[in-house]
């Protein structure tokens, strides 16, 4: 993509104008669709999240999550309002390509994939002249077990998802029962995600990008403590898609100026910048990028470099 919006990008930062920012065209690729609208949108229903201070680990987010959003994902209007709504809080910061995880069991309210898949390309059809708008097969760590894989074959089939992500704690790591809808993604050309390296270390990294055959990192911050592992890395060409905030609320790193990202930017290694949860950090892309700035963890131009490389990944 073709993008001249360089000097407009650059002066917002320098201004810190996050008005202006947000109609700076933006790519995130980090997103999951239950969890990534604006906290304003659900104001107006009477739904107030309360902030979200540090924890130390994805459990304990995870029962935030269910005290505050699970009244939605119980329901298929619900799950339906959450992902609707991640897609206008992204075209709302200017974000024109989207890539945002549908965890698999949303389509538990369906007799048929059919009926869940009309939904999502409803969704495509009606924001396409704003946004591009590409799913992920988002599947659970901990919820994911072998007798999905006939679904998951079947959603891989549907040709409706760009790619495919693992998600979760990092403390059930039993890769085998992805091994082969990850082939299977593999041979259909979907890109290939998954997050580790946040709570785990540069050896689960690697370990991982080998076993899956990776093209993509969520998070992986902390492949930056090893230099032999970076190397690798940028030579095979894995992307890092990087959620400076997440990784602070969640104590991955004690700030931003400690944060690993500068790093693996140093280093050569691709990485884009994103939000990963809006709904429960409550910081969008546009908010990320100026508190990068504002921290000096990169000067206007390297930031406007990374959103240019962005949006052609």
């Amino acid at each position: 993509m073709i993008d001249d919006n360089s000097n407009v990008f650059i002066g917002a930062l320098e201004k810190k104008d996050i008005n202006l920012m947000k109609k700076i065209p933006k790519a995130e690729f980090h997103n999951h669709s239950a969890l990534g609208c604006d906290r304003k949108l659900l104001t107006k229903y009477g739904v107030h999240i309360p902030k979200f201070e540090k924890i130390n680990s994805i459990e304990e987010m995870d029962i935030f999550s269910k005290k505050y959003v699970s009244k939605f994902t119980k329901t298929e209007e619900g799950f339906k309002f959450l992902i609707e709504n991640t897609v206008i809080s992204a075209i709302n910061d200017g974000i024109v390509i989207l890539e945002t995880s549908i965890d698999f069991r949303f389509f538990k309210f369906y007799n048929n994939i059919e009926q869940g898949l009309v939904f999502l390309k409803k969704l495509i059809q009606k924001y396409q002249d704003m946004i591009s708008l590409r799913y992920d097969i988002g599947l659970s760590r901990k919820s994911y077990n072998m007798q999905f894989e006939k679904l998951i074959i079947e959603l891989i089939d549907s040709r409706m998802f760009s790619g495919i992500d693992i998600y979760g704690d990092e403390a059930y790591n039993d890769l085998s029962k992805f091994k082969n809808i990850y082939k299977y993604a593999k041979n259909m050309g979907m890109k290939l995600k998954a997050h580790v390296g946040e709570f785990g270390d540069t050896k689960d990294i690697i370990n991982t990008v080998k076993y899956l055959d990776l093209n993509v990192v969520q998070h992986g911050i902390n492949i930056a403590y090893s230099k032999e592992d970076m190397i690798y890395a940028k030579e095979r060409g894995i992307v890092f898609n990087v959620c400076p905030t997440s990784n602070i609320v969640l104590k991955r790193a004690k700030s931003l100026n400690e944060h690993p990202i500068r790093l693996m930017y140093d280093m050569g290694l691709k990485i884009t910048i994103n939000t990963d949860d809006l709904l429960i950090f409550n910081s969008n892309l546009s908010d990320e990028y100026l508190k990068l700035y504002s921290s000096k963890v990169f000067n206007a131009k390297e930031l406007n470099e990374i959103r240019i490389k962005s949006l052609n990944y």
